[in-house]
């Protein structure tokens, strides 16, 4: 059974000469409803995200006021089935969202009723409909930042990572950078996280049909093929093979299966004080030999060597 991440990298492979367009709002919003369906995405939050960002939250305890920027949300935060006590916490609010139709939705969501609202003592709450860049919210601190899946549209991932953390309180125990992202993707190069805990046995399934497969495809590589030539070839290219790569299973009838491993990643502004370590202890050269497959995949930022244990 393929992980999501190795199915992308083959369907990209096979779909690399064929023309491209990102998706539309419509199309990304079918593929993430699919994806969710597929992925029993609010089983997951409720099991595995909700407590994690309680637990990380809670352990600001010098912070009764919590300022949070959310990268991506979607059409609502996942921050709103946090306890009521830990949203009170939350007195700043500002989210980037890239797509408009979500932006819509995210400001609505923020600004209900008086007294429906998810962060009812926040005083300042933003939605911007915006990619984050590193010209985004220009200097201004928070103490939570956010990706909850917010960084597969993003280039030079690590370099976003580090200006984040530029952007966390000057106190290294008093903000962080929480990152909810899919497990075997490279995005940390040598930065070290404060805390990491990881999810490797979440699968996705989906139809064995035509069309939902299409759907999936355009959400994994996130683009969609345009018509022409090769439109036709490349897509029953991709139909095929998510069909060999899947698993299939006799209580899942109809459906194919994929792996679909998750990370939470959390860091503070130790994350870049790497340097500072390999000054004082040499590191093992790459590539690494490492007996755990399990630590071998989540590829760690360094392994110590010390030259000898007193």
């Amino acid at each position: 059974m393929a992980t999501l991440s190795a199915l992308k990298k083959v369907l990209e492979k096979v779909g690399d000469e064929a023309p491209r367009k990102p998706l539309n709002d419509k199309e990304y919003d079918d593929s993430l409803s699919l994806f969710a369906e597929a992925s029993e995405q609010h089983t997951y939050q409720k099991n595995f995200i909700i407590p994690q960002l309680s637990e990380l939250i809670t352990s600001l305890s010098k912070r009764d006021e919590i300022s949070v920027l959310e990268i991506d949300p979607g059409p609502e935060s996942v921050l709103g089935d946090l306890p009521v006590t830990l949203r009170k916490r939350i007195t700043k609010y500002v989210a980037l969202e890239p797509s408009f139709q979500y932006t819509q939705s995210l400001r609505r969501w923020v600004s209900p009723t008086e007294n429906e609202r998810p962060f009812q003592s926040s005083k300042q709450t933003l939605v911007r409909p915006a990619s984050f860049i590193k010209e985004s919210c220009p200097g201004e601190k928070f103490d939570i930042i956010l990706f909850c899946h917010g960084l597969y549209g993003l280039k030079d991932k690590e370099e976003i990572i580090k200006h984040t953390i530029e952007m966390l309180p000057e106190d290294p125990l008093d903000g962080m950078v929480v990152i909810f992202h899919r497990a075997g993707s490279h995005i940390l190069g040598n930065l070290v996280s404060h805390r990491s805990l990881s999810v490797p046995d979440r699968a996705v399934a989906i139809k064995d049909d035509d069309e939902v497969i299409d759907t999936f495809t355009r959400f994994i590589v996130g683009y969609r093929l345009t018509a022409g030539v090769l439109y036709e070839t490349r897509q029953a290219q991709w139909r095929t093979i998510c069909r060999q790569l899947a698993r299939r299973d006799d209580n899942r009838p109809g459906h194919l299966i994929f792996s679909s491993p998750e990370i939470m990643i959390a860091m503070t502004r130790h994350a870049k004080n790497l340097p500072d370590l390999a000054a004082l202890v040499p590191l093992a050269r790459r590539p690494y030999r490492v007996k755990n497959r399990q630590a071998l995949c989540n590829r760690p930022a360094a392994i110590v060597r010390p030259l000898d244990i007193s």
